[in-house]
């Protein structure tokens, strides 16, 4: 993936600068899949409120996975800021020492002021995860995505994704405290 880095960090979103077409083909594809998902979640809701003995824990959690599948798809491709001291070389190391305690099973790949992850693959493990970290003046900009199966983004990780940004963004910010005074 090759980013168009001034309007990634204008529009706090992922933009890649060339995209070949079975990359365009593989976010049709993944986005036709989050749409058919939610479209079976709400069938399946619907199918649980018109039977005669209504399922009240069925149709609460269709629900659910609804609304975080809606919020999967908001957020697919957002860069989440965190503030962080003025100096990028500091920032680098305090990301750095972070990271290892969140993504443990990343190997992260140091291009500059862009920081790219993958997660290592076993044997039989056919999931994969992105992170994406982008060092912009005294900002660190954050974005995980999760693949399954065919490089298609799944729509419910990114609320498991929300919380392991939370705690980054504690952590770092907590250290760049500590390091401006």
């Amino acid at each position: 993936m090759r980013l168009d880095i001034k309007r990634t960090i204008e529009t706090k979103s992922l933009i890649e600068s060339d995209k070949p077409w079975d990359r365009k083909a593989e976010i049709f594809f993944g986005h036709f899949v989050t749409i058919s998902w939610i479209g079976l979640l709400l069938f399946i809701c619907y199918l649980a409120w018109t039977v005669e003995n209504r399922s009240y824990l069925l149709i609460t959690i269709t629900i659910s996975l609804t609304i975080i599948s809606i919020y999967g798809i908001l957020v697919r491709d957002k860069l989440f800021t965190i503030n962080a001291t003025s100096d990028i070389s500091t920032n680098k190391r305090l990301t750095k020492e972070v990271m290892k305690n969140i993504f443990q099973k990343n190997v992260f790949i140091d291009t500059g002021d862009i920081w790219t992850s993958c997660r290592r693959y076993k044997f039989v493990d056919t999931t994969n995860n992105r992170v994406t970290l982008i060092f912009h003046e005294d900002k660190v900009l954050f974005n995980a995505e999760f693949f399954a199966r065919g490089q298609i983004q799944s729509p419910i990780h990114p609320i498991m994704y929300l919380f392991k940004f939370l705690k980054l963004k504690a952590d770092i910010e907590s250290s760049s405290k500590i390091v401006r005074t």
